[in-house]
């Protein structure tokens, strides 16, 4: 479904009366203004400003006590409502999403919530039904300039179009971000964090770095796998040409795919421009390959966030949060009455959940210990 926007701002009145009186002039009190004399003709312009007169006020009050149309935040509010979300040393998040993840969006809003961080957070809406979603949870959203043509309620696939789509604007919305004199945390909407993301990227070890990456972690460290899911871009001219590099790379991409690019956009900014990245440990910045597949992650203390990654689908990844103890919404969150998810109860009791029994304690008792849940909706 295309969706076909209308930018509209609140209704005003073109008519304003100049005196409240003349509201309540009616047709008589209008004949006596022009005297006994008046003639026929007379009458009837008064009769027909007095009719002009009522017309417009009733206009002017229907105007009045109508809702007004609803006003979209689009993507020239950036740049504000990052400078209003920065944190004191100037550091604000940014993702992006369709609206078939708006409940990933606002699971990683609580999530952020419990580190106070939730505040510092811009959303990038792919569509109008995310944008309407998402502004019943926060102010600070936009509606992008994708135009995204997602089919209703169907979430984009990890390699098809749609994903592409959205995931090749990602070094434009840096670029804009960067524009806003912030240093800009990316952070996908399937990130579970278990430490405070902002006060990982201010330790001492990362003052140097112009740009925080992360691993995917297939190879233990043998090769760079650099996933563009979190990133941390320091503002300055080395950083914004990293990503102006990638922001080309993937426009040469017939497929879009951005993942390759992001990776040499860095080693190509290292080279050239002198650029400087850091790349978190494995163990700390665990991947789905590492969390969940290998199980990697689950004797370290050190973990700092898990990324839902390396399984595909929508609902593969609800089910994978929910087993692990890492969706924090105890009830159904659409954005609207019509569409809602199944319980973290129901869910947890199918037989789906029973592969990760085998995981140890450790793993799931690490992410409850660092995540409290909510006691009820908070939306």
């Amino acid at each position: 479904m295309m969706l076909s926007l209308l930018v509209a701002t609140s209704v005003e009145a073109h008519w304003q009366p100049s005196s409240p009186s003349l509201l309540s002039t009616d047709l008589g009190e209008l004949s006596k203004a022009a005297g006994t004399n008046a003639t026929a003709a007379a009458a009837a312009a008064a009769a027909a400003a007095s009719a002009s007169l009522a017309a417009a006020a009733a206009d002017h009050a229907a105007a009045a006590a109508a809702p007004e149309k609803e006003s979209i935040r689009l993507m020239d509010a950036l740049p504000r409502l990052l400078k209003e979300a920065a944190t004191e040393d100037h550091m604000a998040v940014i993702t992006s999403l369709t609206y078939p993840y708006v409940d990933f969006a606002a699971n990683t809003y609580v999530n952020l919530q419990h580190f106070g961080i939730h505040e510092h957070v811009v959303f990038i809406a792919e569509d109008h039904e995310a944008y309407r979603a998402l502004s019943k949870i926060t102010d600070r959203v936009v509606l992008s300039w994708s135009g995204m043509d997602i089919a209703e309620g169907v979430p984009a696939q990890y390699g098809d179009k749609a994903y592409g789509d959205v995931t090749k604007l990602r070094p434009s919305y840096m670029l804009a971000s960067l524009d806003a004199g912030v240093h800009v945390v990316w952070t996908d909407v399937d990130i579970f964090y278990t430490q405070n993301i902002l006060d990982v990227f201010r330790r001492p070890a990362h003052a140097g770095a112009d740009i925080v990456a992360i691993d995917e972690g297939r190879d233990s460290g043998k090769h760079l796998h650099l996933c563009s899911g979190l990133i941390f871009v320091r503002n300055n001219e080395r950083s914004r040409r990293t990503m102006e590099i990638w922001a080309d790379l993937v426009k040469e991409r017939a497929d879009g795919t951005n993942q390759a690019s992001y990776n040499k956009a860095l080693v190509a900014a290292a080279e050239t421009d002198k650029l400087t990245y850091h790349v978190l440990e494995e163990l700390e910045a665990c991947s789905g390959f590492n969390f969940w597949s290998h199980q990697r992650c689950t004797q370290t203390e050190a973990m700092i966030f898990a990324h839902n990654n390396y399984i595909s689908g929508h609902g593969s990844k609800l089910e994978r949060a929910l087993c692990s103890q890492m969706w924090l919404l105890p009830c159904g969150f659409r954005g609207d009455s019509e569409s809602e998810l199944a319980s973290s109860a129901d869910l947890r009791q199918e037989a789906a959940c029973n592969e990760f029994n085998s995981v140890e304690n450790k793993m799931i008792s690490r992410v409850s210990a660092a995540v409290a849940r909510p006691a009820e909706c908070p939306f």
